[in-house]
């Protein structure tokens, strides 16, 4: 993708998101399905088209993957148009992994898919030595193994000495690159206590490595690996990120003329302690773009970048107003959250300060206008993968519960002939079929639904500061039980009576009322189907505005899908890097 190829696609998802009913299904949340009415401000003409689509959750899981489902030809045009321009304008390999990706990589082509061995783990284990695989799960090792060999390849066509993984977490990547590519690491962790634990795995791994020396990869002496427990704040100078790495050369250090950016510009009368590239796995919110822009201001002391960006809501942008997250929008396995982070707090934070707005960072994203509030940043942090196998599987619950239907019927229609055990056994397989379909996904997705139905009683019985704040969150088995214990609880937590009150009387109006809503829950679901479609554009324009950043400053860069998306769905790596001199580059791909 060439520079004008990327300011044609930023301007084509600017203008789809723009639309209306792009703009709707944005900022439209599932929990305000019914507050706010949003079925009503969808197209009309969509309503009936819709409603047949969440009939069959298959037929929804195959809408996120493909625009050609089921009856389409007899869509209204402007349904056929949106579902075929979302699917057209996102990234390549964004949310389906098919065949084999060619070895440069690229925005044209997919990432290969993630495959499993004989005992479930990653079969790509293959690749890392024994002493390193402890404790690793499959999603981490698929992504360490991949990652590990990009920054490989990219760090030593530039010319790098050191590579510094930002955010480093335990040091499962660090080590990868340390003990199996053999770089010279320095890994940068805000928590002390992953800091420490990384040490005490290092020493165990380097124990066991030292036994198997002849056999193995690692060259002691060759790869290293350090750690620093340090925070980088989102201003932070190329000086003091390198001083932060134990990678600058002060006066009096020793010969600095032989030092990576000596007359490079960017790090002045400082040198570097070798040319560095700068790696980070799912760097959190702010961290990402602060990579950006060390790498752009460090000269040659940091001539590479490979970088894989996560919790875009935790992005400074442009307009913030600040606000909470959302409830409701991951209903039942958590695909409202972030899926590219391990979970918990950000493996390295940016310090408080005045930080600069990273949404829009290119000249020419900001020049198209489009803010990106934390709700649709929040949104790009979804995966339409996931959550298509969540539909896939509500569909298989539903089709053993009907195929169990039928068998306890047919049995009971044979029973006349007097096979009473064959009408028991096949009663046994309808009940067992329907606790399937009544237990499993299917009635996971009626939470959203749920949700949005206690929106309806919030609003009405709390003010609206109250209800913007409210947490409604980490019920347990919430889509087990009845709607109205699950409301009771929900208003106790947000030190609320109970919606119907202490009477009988008003839970029965309570429940008149409800029910009928709750009755949509299919409809529910759909919509949020077509929120799933929209939210790869929203990571796409943050993605390419990144891309754009950097190509500005005449560095070469592109984006490369390198992970599964179903296994690690932010698994696009901005991949940069500069000329021999530390200048910009030409535009063109790494």
């Amino acid at each position: 993708m060439d520079d004008a190829a990327a300011r044609q696609r930023a301007t084509d998802v600017v203008a789809f998101l723009r639309g209306d009913v792009a703009q709707l299904l944005s900022h439209g949340l599932v929990k305000d399905f019914f507050a706010d009415a949003l079925w009503d401000r969808l197209p009309s003409s969509w309503h009936t088209p819709i409603d047949e689509l969440a009939a069959d959750f298959g037929a929804l899981a195959a809408l996120l993957h493909r625009p050609d489902v089921g009856d389409a030809a007899s869509w209204p045009l402007s349904l056929r148009a949106f579902v075929a321009a979302a699917h057209a304008l996102r990234l390549p390999g964004q949310l389906d992994a098919r065949g084999e990706a060619p070895a440069e990589g690229g925005a044209g082509a997919a990432a290969p898919r993630a495959r499993a061995d004989a005992y479930g783990r990653c079969a790509e284990q293959r690749h890392v030595a024994t002493a390193l695989r402890s404790s690793i799960k499959p999603k981490k090792m698929h992504e360490i193994v991949r990652l590990s060999e990009l920054s490989d390849r990219v760090a030593s066509e530039a010319g790098c000495d050191v590579i510094v993984d930002v955010g480093s977490g335990q040091g499962y990547l660090s080590r990868a690159l340390a003990f199996e590519r053999n770089w010279a690491v320095v890994a940068i962790e805000m928590a002390a206590d992953n800091v420490r634990e990384a040490a005490r795995i290092d020493g165990k791994v380097e124990r066991q490595l030292r036994k198997q020396l002849e056999a193995g990869r690692w060259q002691p002496g060759v790869g290293s690996l350090r750690h620093v427990a340090a925070t980088l704040p989102p201003d932070i100078s190329e000086e003091a990120f390198l001083r932060t790495c134990g990678l600058l050369l002060e006066p009096g250090d020793g010969d600095e003329g032989d030092a990576a950016g000596e007359g490079a510009g960017g790090v002045g009368r400082h040198g570097c302690r070798g040319a560095t590239a700068l790696v980070g796995l799912h760097t959190c919110g702010d961290l990402a773009p602060t990579c950006l822009r060390v790498f752009d201001s460090a000269g040659g002391a940091v001539r590479a970048l490979v970088n894989v960006g996560c919790c875009y809501h935790h992005v400074t942008a442009e307009g913030d107003e600040g606000g909470g997250s959302e409830e409701g929008e991951g209903a039942g396995g958590g695909d409202g959250e972030e899926d590219g982070c391990d979970g918990g707090a950000p493996a390295l934070s940016c310090a408080p300060c005045e930080a600069p707005a990273n949404y829009p960072m290119s000249a020419f994203v900001g020049s198209l206008g489009l803010r990106a509030s934390f709700h649709v940043r929040e949104m790009a942090c979804h995966s339409a993968s996931a959550y298509a196998e969540r539909l896939e599987r509500a569909a298989a619950d539903e089709a053993a519960g009907a195929a169990g239907a039928a068998g306890a019927a047919g049995a009971v229609v044979d029973g006349a002939g007097g096979a009473a055990g064959g009408a028991a056994g096949g009663a046994a397989r309808g009940a067992a079929g329907g606790a399937a379909g009544g237990t499993g996904e299917a009635q996971k997705l009626r939470l959203h639904c749920a949700r949005a139905v206690l929106e309806v009683l919030l609003r009405r019985s709390a003010p609206a500061e109250a209800v913007r704040c409210a947490r409604v969150a980490g019920i347990k088995r919430a889509a087990e039980m009845p709607f109205g214990r699950y409301a009771d609880i929900a208003f106790a937590a947000n030190g609320l009576p109970p919606p119907g009150g202490d009477t009988a009387d008003g839970r029965a109006a309570i429940e008149g009322e409800v029910a009928p809503l709750l009755s949509q829950w299919r409809r529910v679901v759909a919509y949020y189907v077509l929120r799933q479609l929209v939210a790869p554009l929203w990571e796409e324009l943050l993605l390419l505005d990144r891309l754009l950043f950097l190509r500005e400053r005449g560095h070469r860069a592109s984006l490369v899908p390198l992970f599964d998306p179903l296994l690690s769905p932010r698994n696009y790596a901005l991949v940069a890097s500069k000329r021999a001199d530390g200048g910009g580059g030409d535009g063109e791909r790494a």
